[in-house]
């Protein structure tokens, strides 16, 4: 059994697919040291040989982000000290770096690392240089990344189409597509199907925007009393009133943040899924059929889900007979609706 130090430019619980890959990881490493910065309250039941490493005091993702450029930079040499330190020792055998940030320690405490350690990259979402703010740390986080691609053993990405955004010229390693599915081991237990009453729930989950189609199933479900819509994430107050004008308040209901452990319970107390990323925001939602975890969470907790109607989407999608495609105009959203209704059961 070997040991892996895991380095997360956040809290790993606001990363699901994060904590999924934790909890397989620890069946195959005899220790593990994540480390992370502490954005939220830890209230997931990790294996007892992972070791959970704050970096920091713990600061929200809000005040960490409106915090000075100086300070940003103090949160971020804190972090690859931290990192030095973890990956230093001898008895590392791996490294996994989330996303493009902790690059950044990579870049600087090369040499520091033995050659020995295999070095793994996972990306949860892709960014293009061209949008990041000149002279940002993002900017320099990135420009790290690229130039540590020579070095690494392992790259994994949870879509294909998303390799056009790395330097894979410079990648020496092996690449494996790793979408993120959610763990059976956690979900099974919320496998179930609802019963359709009265009432019929529609749920999103993830971060509240204006690129998932919450506005247009708001104007569907307008006036109708057959529905009513959860949200479970964090949504400006600016966008939860204009959903409210759209419909009727006690039609819509938003939940907030919820932690990973509790998520589940809310979703399978639904029936619909909403797994809608409009492709026109960014390369990030236009690559998102194998990285959107939603999607597959819902799935998990037995929600036949609707999905924008686009040749990326329809490509992972349309496969499934739980998976509707919707173009977000009312007759499209009603056909979905109607067609999983006729037979929710089998869905």
């Amino acid at each position: 059994m070997k040991k892996i130090v895991v380095a997360i430019y956040g809290h790993p619980e606001s990363y699901p697919p994060t904590l999924n890959a934790l909890n397989e990881l620890s069946n195959v490493f005899s220790e593990i040291d994540v480390l992370y910065r502490p954005n939220i309250k830890s209230t997931w039941s990790y294996a007892a040989n992972i070791n959970l490493i704050p970096s920091g005091k713990p600061i929200s993702v809000r005040k960490q982000m409106s915090a000075s450029y100086f300070s940003k930079i103090i949160y971020l040499l804190q972090f690859t000290r931290h990192f030095i330190k973890l990956a230093s020792k001898g008895d590392v055998d791996y490294i996994l770096i989330y996303d493009y940030l902790p690059m950044i320690c990579l870049y600087l405490s090369k040499f520091f690392i033995s050659s020995k350690i295999k070095l793994w990259y996972h990306s949860h979402d892709v960014v293009e240089l061209k949008d990041i703010r000149k002279y940002s740390i993002g900017k320099f986080a990135m420009k790290a990344q690229n130039r540590c691609f020579k070095y690494l053993d392992l790259f994994t990405c949870p879509s294909i189409e998303r390799l056009a955004y790395f330097p894979m010229d410079k990648f020496k390693g092996d690449f494996i597509l790793l979408p993120n599915y959610p763990s059976i081991s956690f979900y099974q237990k919320f496998t179930k199907v609802e019963k359709v009453n009265n009432l019929t729930k529609l749920i999103y989950q993830g971060s509240v925007n204006q690129e998932h189609g919450l506005e247009e199933i708001c104007s569907f479900i307008k006036d109708k009393n057959l529905y009513k819509l959860s949200i479970a994430g964090q949504i400006q107050d600016n966008y939860q009133k204009k959903l409210i004008s759209i419909c009727s308040e006690r039609q819509i209901h938003f939940h907030g943040f919820i932690n990973y452990n509790s998520l589940p319970m809310i979703t399978s107390s639904c029936h619909i899924g909403i797994a809608i990323n409009k492709p026109t925001a960014g390369v990030i939602y236009q690559t998102g059929g194998g990285a959107s975890n939603k999607i597959y969470e819902y799935a998990a907790c037995g929600l036949p889900i609707l999905y924008f109607d686009n040749e990326h989407y329809n490509k992972y999608l349309n496969k499934y007979e739980w998976a509707f495609a919707t173009d977000l105009s009312e007759g499209s959203i009603d056909k979905c609706v109607n067609e999983i209704l006729n037979k929710y059961d089998y869905y």
